[in-house]
């Protein structure tokens, strides 16, 4: 009998649907629930459609709908990335086996390609590391927000909803930084010495490059989402009677930091991607013939440089401007984002006035 996880009875869109569904309920029950129960100064601002709160509002069960989104499938990347699974027989084995057949209809089959060492080995402690570190900063952003947010709350219990709330972010997250790292821990096994590969290496190498991009967008699109929210409760602040809200400064601080910190996670593991595709393509080619025979062009030299060529384009490492400014615009999402806050806030200042 196959070990393979069989298909869930569950369709995608269903699936993605309950994902997002569960993490809004979650949403209303951290961000809006205490409102029900709060003074009637901040219960009017939910129950009055106060529109800067609700923007606020909005824009933070957003976030949620999102994560909820991004989570089954960063999941499946890492299930299908990772040998190591619990003992059957254990509680925690079931709901993994469980979880893996759920998550059966997020899979391609060349995701099933390459499998990892289990975690435990030095690859397992390796990214157990990254992980750790990319948690705390992240998380030093959260700390960041929460402290320098308003000093009155203007919402119930302000530290726990919003601390909490930015908690599973930074989890979700972790799961693409994660599923980040482990795949470029697969794009370095491909690597082998040359004139030692097949089409089957560059397919496999297009699936890890699908992978890792769709990471880029993940975490590009979760800490852009932390930065838009950020700046969305400081208006909601300045709207409510409480004004000690952190400046836009702050929010362009906010932006700047996590830019960074996405900067830092994936650029290296492109650089990684760069290389084993400039390996792959090498080791596929055969020697360089002379360029000119008798004084003339050699046209085997021409199939050779089109060749080259037509493997480069391939396996895309003649970055063209336009994949250039995709990528540059995923990683710079953060500050682009607090940008135009700060544009909005700066062109809707005197009208405060």
């Amino acid at each position: 009998m196959s070990s393979e996880p069989q298909i869930a009875p569950v369709p995608r869109v269903l699936s993605a649907l309950l994902w997002a569904g569960g993490f809004l309920a979650a949403g209303l029950v951290i961000v809006v629930l205490p409102f029900l129960h709060a003074p009637a100064a901040q219960r009017d601002l939910l129950l009055g459609y106060n529109l800067k709160f609700m923007l606020w509002l909005v824009i933070v069960l957003t976030q949620f709908v999102v994560w909820g989104l991004a989570t089954p499938g960063l999941l499946a990347l890492i299930f299908d990335k990772v040998a190591w699974r619990p003992s059957p027989g254990s509680h925690l084995g079931s709901a993994a086996h469980g979880l893996d057949r759920h998550l059966a209809c997020y899979r391609t089959p060349r995701r099933r390609a390459r499998r990892l060492e289990p975690v435990g080995s030095g690859m397992g402690r390796e990214i157990g590391a990254c992980a750790a570190v990319f948690l705390v900063f992240v998380l030093g952003g959260v700390v960041f927000a929460v402290l320098e947010g308003p000093g009155a709350p203007f919402v119930p219990y302000y530290e726990v909803q919003i601390g909490l709330a930015s908690t599973i972010g930074a989890l979700v997250a972790l799961l693409a930084g994660v599923a980040l790292w482990l795949t470029n821990d697969q794009v370095r096994a491909i690597a082998r010495p040359a004139g030692d590969y097949t089409t089957d290496d560059i397919e496999v190498f297009l699936a890890l490059r699908a992978d890792l991009q769709a990471c880029l967008y993940a975490l590009g699109i979760i800490l852009s989402g932390a930065v838009v929210g950020a700046a969305a409760q400081r208006s909601a602040t300045l709207a409510s009677l409480n004004h000690d809200a952190f400046g836009l400064d702050g929010v362009l601080l906010y932006g700047t930091y996590f830019t960074i910190v996405l900067a830092v996670a994936y650029l290296p593991v492109h650089a990684t991607l760069l290389v084993v595709g400039k390996v792959i393509r090498d080791g596929m080619m055969p020697p360089m013939p002379v360029s000119t025979v008798a004084g003339t062009v050699n046209p085997d030299w021409e199939a050779w440089v089109t060749r080259y060529g037509s493997l480069g384009d391939l396996l895309e490492l003649g970055v063209g401007a336009n994949a250039s400014l995709q990528a540059g615009v995923l990683i710079l999402s953060p500050l682009l984002g607090s940008v135009i806050s700060f544009l909005f806030a700066a062109q809707q200042a005197p009208v405060a006035k």
